[in-house]
């Protein structure tokens, strides 16, 4: 699952690492790339998909995305 922002600068997906562990990848047309580790069980996807569909467009993508994921109760730390 991954959504851009309509301006295009903004990318959101979500991976499977090599551990197994989910994680959201946020990157702002290659000048900034952030990783969200998710905690605990995988979150129902469409918990997931309403959280990254809300963030993508805001002003203040990141953000969004950490309050999103929180109003989802949806556990995150940022990977290394």
């Amino acid at each position: 699952m991954n959504f851009h922002s309509s301006d295009g600068e903004h990318f959101l997906g979500v991976r499977t690492n090599r551990r197994g562990e989910t994680e959201v990848v946020y990157d702002n047309a290659g000048r900034r790339r952030v990783i969200f580790r998710l905690e605990g069980h995988p979150p129902a996807n469409d918990a997931l998909e309403r959280a990254l569909r809300q963030s993508v467009d805001s002003d203040n993508v990141l953000g969004a995305l950490r309050a999103s994921l929180l109003a989802q109760n949806i556990d995150f730390d940022l990977a290394d």
